[in-house]
């Protein structure tokens, strides 16, 4: 006799996705309110959550605060390299996210915000050392997939060295590479660059129109 087929796999997950999620977050939103309700807050789930989302904020921000004091760096620049898509040339009608963020800063789409906060504290520290060689006054990461260039035409361009040996002056189509050994800075021209040797540079500039070295950073893919 032949035996019953059990059900598949993919029948299984589609329970699990369809149904089973949904019902557990509903149980746990009507608990939560069950919960406000039983306590006594006036407080629905969604201000409950905001409430809690915003205490972790206020957390975390203290303990950048306190990083700050005791390693040396400044919490500007890391709020800079938190805010960093504000430092950017977005083309018209790109899509920014999350996933996008941590490119910037040279971390993969995947990378956790516990990642992105060590990256952070690691781009304040680079620029309280560059701030020791030359003062500019704003400082960000060019990695892959992104530019520093000196006007909208791109007739002068920066671009970090993929295998981590320094920076590439692009100059009318004609490539030239800097080496700059790994932790450490330059100046290049007017333009203070320093390389983390992971295919990341972190250049400091003036605000667009100041003297000979604005500029601004842009997408390139």
């Amino acid at each position: 006799m032949a035996k019953k087929k059990g059900m598949g796999k993919g029948f299984i997950v589609s329970v699990v996705v369809l149904i089973v999620l949904p019902v557990v977050g509903l149980l746990g939103w009507y608990f939560l309110e069950a919960g406000l309700q039983m306590s006594g807050s006036s407080m629905s789930a969604e201000q409950a959550l905001m409430s809690e989302i915003n205490k972790a904020k206020e957390a975390m921000a203290h303990e950048i605060a306190e990083r700050a004091g005791s390693e040396g760096f400044q919490v500007g620049d890391f709020d800079n390299c938190s805010q960093i898509e504000d430092q950017y040339r977005i083309p018209q009608g790109y899509v920014f996210t999350e996933f996008s963020r941590r490119e910037l800063v040279g971390l993969s789409k995947n990378a956790t915000d516990e990642e992105v906060q060590e990256r952070c504290v690691i781009f304040a520290k680079v620029v309280a050392r560059m701030e020791q060689l030359a003062h500019h006054d704003r400082h960000v990461f060019v990695c892959q997939g992104s530019e520093f260039k000196t006007d909208e035409a791109g007739r002068y361009r920066l671009i970090a060295d993929p295998a981590g040996k320094g920076v590439i002056e692009i100059k009318g189509g004609t490539k030239k590479l800097t080496p700059i050994k790994r932790y450490n800075h330059i100046l290049l021209g007017a333009w203070q660059i320093y390389n983390l040797g992971d295919g990341c540079l972190v250049i400091g500039m003036s605000k667009s129109g100041v003297f000979s070295f604005s500029g601004g950073v842009a997408l390139t893919e």
